[in-house]
């Protein structure tokens, strides 16, 4: 998935298209980055509960026994947590997740040096422009096809979109609803 920018715009077709291909691509790049961030969270922190659960569990016998109904419901939710973990693939997803924001992230290197390019007027020629573009728009492709299986999270998109308009000096999104 490509998250899409939909800023402002400057004067040039070509310019303006490599101005939003650029700034979607650092989008894009941010949100993989941020959404693999909350699936190591997720990773880690229910790994910490099941060691510390399991080792609280066998550590502290006679305070369980006074405790009976805690020590009951701290092991069932352990053992549920160690069944639904595994099912909910969080290791998947941040493999994935990495591996889509490096490639966003060498997309997003890639806009930069074409921008500078034009902006320096070192590329003269909108052909030599879009050839480069289009170079860059058959990794975008197959990245996408990478993404297919997982989540897109809106609110994510939307703070993403805020950092990016902020780190370049841009205004914020006016939000909908």
């Amino acid at each position: 998935m490509k998250v899409i920018w939909r800023g402002p715009m400057i004067s040039d077709p070509l310019r303006d298209q490599i101005w939003k291909e650029m700034l979607t691509a650092e989008l894009t790049q941010l949100y993989w980055e941020k959404l693999g961030h909350t699936y190591r969270s997720y990773d880690r922190n229910s790994k910490i509960f099941l060691a510390i659960s399991t080792s609280s569990t066998v550590a502290s016998w006679t305070l369980w026994v006074q405790i009976d109904v805690l020590w009951k419901i701290l092991s069932s939710l352990s053992a549920l947590i160690a069944i639904v973990v595994p099912v909910l693939r969080w290791e998947y997803f941040i493999e994935k997740t990495s591996e889509l924001k490096e490639g966003w992230l060498d997309i997003a290197h890639e806009y930069q040096n074409l921008w500078l390019k034009v902006e320096t007027k070192s590329i003269t020629s909108d052909k030599s422009v879009l050839k480069i573009r289009d170079e860059i728009f058959r990794k975008e492709k197959l990245l996408d096809s990478k993404s297919s299986s997982l989540p897109r999270d809106k609110k994510l998109i939307e703070l993403c979109d805020d950092e990016i308009r902020t780190r370049r000096g841009l205004p914020l999104s006016p939000r909908k609803g």
